[in-house]
């Protein structure tokens, strides 16, 4: 070797005596020349002579490195030198498997011919056992977590690449080659209305100021639906400023989750708007009960008035204008009275023509100027079995409705009265009815229309395209279930753009199509009462007592009124005069009709009493039955229904 050589090999071996690392220097053939401590150590040899007879024994195989040394040794000689190569490789003298990292590079002379190769060997085995550990549990618990449904990705956050399992790519309807493992790919396929929120909840997690990254937004899926995810996830390795560098997490469906927590809010906004209707219902109920009270005391003392002037005087014609405007006011009382179910339905064989001319004349004096009403009804009277307050709701609700749509402008509404016949196909479109005859009633406008969306849900409750606090929406589901109960059907038909019908389908009478319906027969004129016939009469409106008791002397009756039970039952306490009938309000305030009852039936036992109330239910008939009272009555709504009914309880026998 010359001389100029064994010199740079004494300053190698000052240089790397004392380096952590393995050290060596090899000739351009391969061959072993020098070795330091700490590499022959890593090699399992006790002295560096020892070492290098072995290795330079069976020459490039030195280090057993399956499939990598000639890899090592090719770019070696191809580039003169080899940065970070990093293999797993198995010693020659124990043939123990360790991870190394070697770096090399070839030493030449000024003429640029290689003299020999340098070179240095880092035992790097506990950090590979530690990453492939690490690998091997991320395996792990991926596959757990695809196994429990949780999808997992796995995001670096320097590069943007992003490992997307399978489970989130099938959550989608994607297959494992068609989403590429870059971050902006689901970020892109985000709902637009979660994107700032979701960047929000990212940055907060990256700033540290939450220990989790947990967000909940849509995805839009291959088809082009969108599914709700929960996305949770945690950075787990920062750099030496503490920037996030990766990031992995988990993708959980929760789009059956969130539909459900919006059925659930619709139900608590039906909730609280049935509550509020309820309530709503109930006032108006108490208020339209009062109000009917008054129209009542009006009626009655304008009949009164007019009898007392005669047919001639000039006040009759002022007095039928009075008489026609509380009678509208008493249909407005009905349709309340109806809105806040104190009406039970009561179903009669009647012809539905005069009921519906009645409700048109109130719609006409309610519609706006600029919307004609337009009618076009058949001459029979086409008898139905209906409550004749429902079915005029329905028409109101119908041309309500109507009107709204307009939408402050011009237009008509059409209603339409006819007979149909419908076959047995017919009748199965329209709900599984029987075939057979119909009345066919129908409101038609020519507003805006519906589009296709708003027909399919224009008969669910609370359901309106209004303006928040416009409309409750439960018009038209009123209308629906009103129909139902009478065994009929309704149908919509709308264009946008060409106005809307709504067509009611109701069962035509029994034997209607050929009978003639008479006209009402005129009251019997009012018979005198036998004379000593004694009435008392209790109720709390002061007015409603005065007229009472004046139409009922008229009526050639004895009458002792009072305006509270107690005061009725004091006078019964004290009295000895015989009395016939005692007729009660029962809601008063302090003693009820039926208290008064039962207290007089216990001073009386033989007298016969009834009861009135506006709103008769199975509570009350059981409490006026054990009270002993004979007769309950429904408030009648003018002094002719009270008389008639007086006159009826005197001459019927005893119950």
């Amino acid at each position: 070797m010359p001389e100029h050589h064994d010199a740079r090999v004494a300053d190698f071996s000052s240089l790397f005596q004392f380096l952590p690392i393995g050290a060596y220097r090899s000739s351009r053939d391969g061959v072993m020349l020098r070795a330091n401590p700490a590499l022959v150590q890593l090699n399992g040899y006790s002295d560096e002579q020892a070492m290098l007879d072995d290795v330079n024994r069976v020459g490039s195989d030195w280090y057993v490195q399956p499939g990598r040394r000639a890899e090592f040794q090719a770019q070696l000689v191809r580039d003169g030198f080899v940065r970070g190569f990093v293999s797993e490789v198995v010693r020659h003298r124990d043939r123990q498997h360790r991870w190394v990292n070697e770096n090399a590079h070839g030493v030449y002379d000024p003429q640029g011919r290689l003299l020999y190769y340098e070179g240095t060997v880092e035992d790097i085995s506990e950090r590979m056992q530690v990453e492939l550990a690490l690998r091997d549990s991320e395996a792990l618990w991926k596959l757990a977590l695809d196994s429990a449904g949780d999808g997992v990705w796995d995001w670096n956050l320097v590069t943007g690449d992003e490992y997307v399992s399978p489970r989130i790519k099938a959550m989608y309807g994607y297959t494992d080659e068609e989403l590429m493992p870059r971050a902006q790919e689901l970020d892109g396929r985000t709902h637009p209305d979660d994107v700032d929120q979701m960047q929000a909840d990212r940055q907060a997690h990256f700033d540290g100021r939450t220990a989790l990254y947990r967000n909940e937004h849509r995805i839009r899926c291959k088809d082009g639906s969108w599914k709700w995810v929960l996305s949770r996830g945690m950075v787990i390795a920062r750099d030496a400023d503490g920037r996030p560098l990766r990031m992995v997490g988990t993708h959980t469906d929760i789009t059956e989750l969130k539909q459900a927590e919006a059925q659930q809010r619709a139900l608590e906004t039906q909730l609280r708007e049935s509550q509020k209707m309820e309530a709503i219902g109930t006032l108006a109920g108490g208020v339209a009960h009062d109000f009917n009270n008054l129209l009542a005391a009006i009626l009655g003392n304008l009949a009164l008035a007019r009898e007392d002037v005669g047919p001639d005087h000039a006040a009759q014609e002022s007095l039928a204008e009075i008489h026609r405007a509380a009678i509208r006011a008493r249909q407005l009382v009905q349709q309340i009275l109806a809105f806040s179910r104190r009406q039970t339905q009561e179903l009669q064989r009647q012809p539905l023509k005069p009921l519906v001319n009645e409700a048109l004349r109130l719609m006409r004096s309610l519609l706006p100027a600029g919307v004609r009403l337009n009618a076009r009804l058949a001459t029979s009277p086409l008898p139905v079995l209906a409550d004749a307050t429902q079915v005029q709701q329905v028409l109101m609700n119908l041309c309500t409705n109507a009107w709204q749509a307009l939408d402050q402008r011009p237009g008509d509404i059409t209603v339409g009265l006819d007979e149909v016949e419908l076959d047995a196909a017919q009748a199965l479109r329209l709900g599984h009815l029987p075939p057979g005859a119909y009345v066919l009633l129908s409101v038609a406008d020519n507003g805006p229309g519906m589009d296709e969306a708003t027909q399919q849900r224009v008969f669910e409750p609370f359901f309106t395209t209004k303006a928040p606090g416009s409309g409750t929406g439960l018009g038209l589901s009123v209308v629906h279930g009103i129909v139902k109960a009478h065994q009929g059907a309704i149908t919509l038909h709308s264009t946008p753009g060409e106005g809307t019908r709504f067509d009611v389908y109701l069962p035509l009478a029994s034997g209607a199509a050929d009978a003639e319906v008479p006209a009402p027969a005129a009251p019997p004129p009012a018979v005198p009462a036998p004379p000593g016939r004694h009435i008392v009469y209790v109720d709390d409106y002061e007015a409603l007592v005065f007229l009472a008791g004046r139409l009922l002397r008229k009526q050639g009756y004895r009458v002792s009124t009072f305006l509270s039970g107690e005061e009725a039952l004091a006078w019964f306490r004290v009295s000895r005069e015989p009395v016939d009938l005692c007729v009660t309000d029962h809601n008063m305030p302090g003693m009820s009709g039926v208290e008064l009852a039962q207290a007089v039936h216990a001073l009386r036992p033989g007298l016969r009493i009834a009861i009135v109330s506006g709103h008769v239910n199975e509570a009350l008939l059981d409490a006026a039955a054990a009270a002993g009272v004979s007769d309950v009555l429904g408030k009648q709504d003018s002094m002719d229904a009270l008389a008639d009914a007086v006159r009826a309880l005197m001459e019927a026998p005893p119950r």
